[in-house]
């Protein structure tokens, strides 16, 4: 099984080869993804959340599809980081990501009320399982190691793997809105929503109508300030953006592919998920 030394030793052999600007391919993909109940990051986190990094504050954005049951993070308002399935076994949080041939590569995250470990570190996680694979461990769960190193999942191996991974990346600070706080303990084991406050209660900066929306949206503001928003598609393409100086601005939604859309203002930390039919 994976020791903490040997992660450890990984960790600074692959930290000195991207200072020193050398990308490696990682190799390791899974047959399928990590099989357990569905989840929506943003019942956790919010719609938009912030990590201290170093003397920089980094704002994330979650999408989360209903229909596909697909979590989206986006870096910023551009930059997707993650797009995938999401579900939590033992305190961590498992993204799998599908790949363009049909496997998975997966990651790990954990969070608590004040930290965050693993959040964009997809790429560090692959490299150190390939390494663990060319030292002959993992080999219950290898598949094929001839071009790729395909795995599949065993439970209570891939459970150690990646909770001792996170044991050896550093704590984030993690900022969340608590007053739009929606927490995963809120959804029962068939996935259902069994509590979350509305919009109006969790007083946020802007809200929306009608959403779904077909022809004209409507933004609101619940304060005098001026804020410069955008509105982008799940790939991050800009589609609308202005000034909101008004109480309520209306946006033309007619010209725009059905779809899910991404409302989002520089001054504040919030984003909206905009559903046209």
């Amino acid at each position: 099984m994976v020791r903490p030394i040997n992660i450890l030793l990984s960790l600074f052999v692959l930290s000195w080869l991207a200072s020193c600007d050398v990308e490696q391919e990682p190799r390791t993909e899974f047959t399928t993804p990590f099989k357990r109940h569905k989840i929506d990051l943003s019942y956790r986190l919010g719609d938009a959340f912030s990590v201290l990094r170093g003397k920089d504050t980094v704002l994330y954005n979650i999408h989360y599809n209903r229909k596909t049951r697909v979590n989206y993070i986006l870096k910023g308002d551009k930059d997707t980081i993650f797009n995938g399935i999401v579900v939590k076994h033992r305190g961590m949080y498992l993204l799998n990501r599908p790949l363009p041939n049909g496997r998975y590569r997966i990651s790990a995250l954990k969070f608590t009320d004040s930290t965050v470990v693993g959040l964009g570190t997809e790429y560090l996680q692959t490299l150190i399982i390939d390494n663990e694979v060319a030292n002959g461990n993992l080999t219950e769960m290898i598949v094929d190691t001839s071009r790729k190193y395909i795995l599949e999942i065993d439970r209570k191996i891939a459970t150690e793997l990646f909770s001792t991974l996170l044991h050896n990346f550093e704590e984030e600070k993690l900022l969340i809105d608590r007053d739009y706080y929606k927490h995963v303990d809120l959804i029962n084991s068939a996935g259902q929503v069994l509590n979350m406050p509305s919009e109006e209660k969790a007083g946020r900066a802007l809200r929306v109508y009608p959403n779904p929306v077909e022809l004209i949206l409507t933004i609101v503001k619940s304060s005098e300030q001026d804020y410069n928003y955008r509105i982008i598609d799940l790939a991050g393409k800009e589609v609308h953006s202005g000034v909101l100086t008004e109480d309520k601005t209306e946006v033309d939604f007619t010209h725009l592919s059905s779809g899910e859309y991404i409302l989002t203002a520089s001054e504040t930390r919030e984003s909206v998920k905009i559903i046209k039919k």
